[in-house]
């Protein structure tokens, strides 16, 4: 997507949750760019998808919750670093890579040596990030700060698009690792039988349909 096509994707979700009488927003930071000299320092580190991204803002924060339900697990938090702290220390380095777990196999061992940089750090314990010093910049994977890796077999055209449509809902990723390696099967549930309720629009077969559309590996 270039600039104007995350700009059409980001609108209407903006719209629906602002305008939603069922969730309020509870944090927001406002959408603010970052200059040319900056982001073509970086540009050799970045993914060929994250690139236009950057080019229109630098990051964002928007984080809602139900108006009438105080279930701790029911809640939306999208947390897209600023360009800067994609190279500060919440980075993660693969100095021995045989110490962790790809897609869930403990014996296949991960071969994305170097660092790994958080994207959308949108738990404490849990974000969506790239490996910088792979061949595959584009690809993300989902890591729980332990030492599992998964790929989300999407680049981050994928993601944001994905991002949209389930309204940033608490570990909505695991609704993918679910489908690719059986992994949130309760977080799975709860967006099944939330989304619904929340916003009234959501279809969970399109959500899958899309994935399945955006998928790199096909």
């Amino acid at each position: 997507m270039n600039v104007e096509e995350y700009k059409n994707e980001f609108m209407p979700f903006f719209k629906a949750i602002s305008g939603n009488k069922i969730v309020t927003i509870t944090e927001r930071q406002p959408l603010k760019k970052i200059s040319e000299d900056e982001l073509d320092s970086r540009k050799d580190l970045l993914g060929n998808a994250i690139k236009p991204f950057y080019n229109w803002r630098n990051g964002f924060t928007v984080c809602w919750s139900p108006k009438n339900d105080d279930n701790p697990d029911i809640y939306g938090r999208i947390n897209i670093l600023k360009l800067e702290n994609l190279f500060d220390d919440t980075i993660v380095k693969l100095d021995q890579p045989d110490g962790y777990t790809f897609n869930g196999n403990s014996s296949e061992k991960i071969q994305l040596k170097g660092v790994f940089r958080p994207l959308d750090y949108f738990a404490d314990e849990a974000c969506v990030g790239f490996f910088s010093d792979h061949g595959s910049l584009d690809e993300l994977y989902y890591h729980d700060f332990g030492i599992s890796f998964y790929s989300l077999k999407v680049d981050f055209e994928g993601y944001f698009k994905l991002l949209t449509k389930s309204y940033g809902y608490a570990y909505w990723p695991q609704v993918i690792l679910n489908k690719e390696y059986n992994y949130g099967t309760d977080t799975t549930d709860r967006f099944k039988e939330d989304m619904p309720n929340l916003f009234p629009d959501f279809d969970y077969d399109k959500f899958i349909e899309l994935y399945e559309s955006v998928r790199i590996d096909k």
